[in-house]
């Protein structure tokens, strides 16, 4: 992921620059947007990144040209076989539905190479990639804002866009969530990650935010979400006085967080009895299965460990390519025909990067995902060695947040969300500009 010194060395601005530039931090602004203009006649949202996007690419390219392809050699096999796989699968796959979701993914790719770029064009003084946490932060505040209302009519009687209601949710029964002008609340938690990240960053270093810290804080509360372990986490992480004091513990708490996620993310923990005929009878958040029952407790199985279990046995059956980008959920009907899926469950996507990457993408598209891991984690090693990153607000809620959506991603389809992508520009293009005594301020 590094670049050659001649990809460093850009000529004074020229108009496209700007226009690059304007256009990518109404992009980031409208990140957590997904429904901002929605049709419910025809069920159809249209995301305003998408529309931006279609003006974006052509002046990027024209302006970019071959420095969008990155120098690292690892990673462009990475990038090759994760898109060939994709790609591949859904032309074999044969449905439209199938390539336009392959389509969606190399969409993906290219953003993250186009920030990368424009993050690398900026001067090490006044680095891009600020300004554009800066515009995904505005964006977050003023969708907190409009969430907040959205939640207050709601709790009155007055449903809304920015609320879902969830009946019989396991431990807290019937529950109004919040989820904004997202897909769902757990999305709405996501998308406030990196702001909320930037502003306690700040804040620690002694800088203003603490009224818009409090409002994001409030919100992703509000999503009842268990993704706020991951938030508190990340704060947890980035602290400066934690990175002092407790160095050492920071390992610990990632692995004894992501293990206590992953665990209740799978499993329900409850008394022993009959799941018939008690609340979680027939819902959607459970198999009903008992994975284990001890003498006063028992732990029953999720959807999402039911998912991974259909998942693996749709991947065996289509091992290379698997069933298509998109494709997993018209699978269910026959797993769950052969019992390996339970009757109730709605067909659900894959819910899980690794197993969704397995069934839909086989082994081809899998290894493409390992393949991007390492080398975005081999290359973190070698610059964060040269760079310091607690010298600026951002690269650590960057960096950070991307490691918490990789924990995530045991039970989330990170790779098809632009707020992994968008940041991972960000982290390819700081990554690039870095060089041995320099720090990125």
């Amino acid at each position: 992921m590094s670049v050659s010194p001649r990809d460093v060395m850009w000529e004074p601005d020229r108009k496209e620059d700007k226009v690059i530039k304007w256009l990518l931090l109404a992009f980031f602004f409208f990140v957590p947007y997904v429904r901002l203009f929605y049709f419910p006649v025809v069920s159809a949202k249209i995301q305003p990144t998408e529309i931006i996007f279609l003006f974006l690419f052509p002046v990027a390219l024209y302006r970019y040209g071959r420095r969008l392809i990155p120098e690292s050699n690892l990673f462009k096999i990475a990038l090759a076989v994760y898109l060939g796989a994709n790609l591949l699968s859904g032309v074999v796959a044969g449905s439209v539905n199938s390539i336009l979701e392959s389509l969606g993914r190399v969409y993906l790719v290219v953003l993250a190479l186009i920030v990368a770029q424009f993050v690398q064009s900026g001067k090490v003084e006044s680095h891009n990639a600020e300004k554009l946490v800066q515009a995904w932060s505005a964006g977050a505040i003023v969708m907190a804002v409009l969430t907040i209302i959205g939640y207050a009519a709601a709790v009155n009687g007055y449903l809304n866009q920015t609320v879902v209601v969830y009946e019989n949710y396991p431990y807290f029964g019937t529950v109004i969530r919040a989820k904004g002008l997202t897909g769902g609340a757990n999305s709405l938690a996501y998308v406030s990650m990196i702001p909320l990240l930037y502003l306690y960053r700040r804040i620690r270093n002694g800088k203003s935010g603490k009224g818009w810290l409090v409002l994001l804080v409030t919100v992703c509360l509000l999503t009842i979400s268990k993704e706020f372990v991951l938030i508190l986490l990340g704060c947890f992480l980035i602290d400066p006085w934690v990175m002092d004091n407790w160095r050492k513990l920071r390992p610990m708490a990632v692995v004894g967080i992501s293990l206590f996620l992953w665990f209740g993310t799978h499993l329900i923990v409850q008394r022993p009895n009959d799941v018939k005929g008690s609340y979680l009878e027939g819902t959607e958040y459970t198999s009903e299965n008992v994975f284990w029952k001890g003498d006063n407790v028992q732990l029953l199985e999720t959807s999402y460990l039911a998912l991974k279990k259909a998942g693996i046995s749709v991947g065996k059956k289509h091992p290379l390519l698997g069933v298509g980008p998109g494709e997993f959920n018209k699978y269910l009907p026959e797993e769950k025909a052969k019992g390996v899926y339970p009757d109730h469950l709605p067909d659900y996507d894959p819910h899980s990067t690794w197993v969704g990457a397995f069934s839909e993408t086989g082994w081809l598209g899998l290894l493409g995902i390992i393949l991007l891991t390492v080398s975005a984690w081999i290359s973190i090693v070698k610059n964060i060695s040269v760079n310091s990153w607690t010298q600026n607000d951002y690269m650590l809620p960057v960096g950070v947040s991307i490691l918490l959506i990789l924990i995530a991603s045991v039970s989330l389809d990170i790779m098809n969300f632009r707020y992994l992508w968008a940041p991972f520009g960000i982290l390819i293009g700081v990554m690039a500009l870095n060089k041995p005594g320099q720090v990125v301020r």
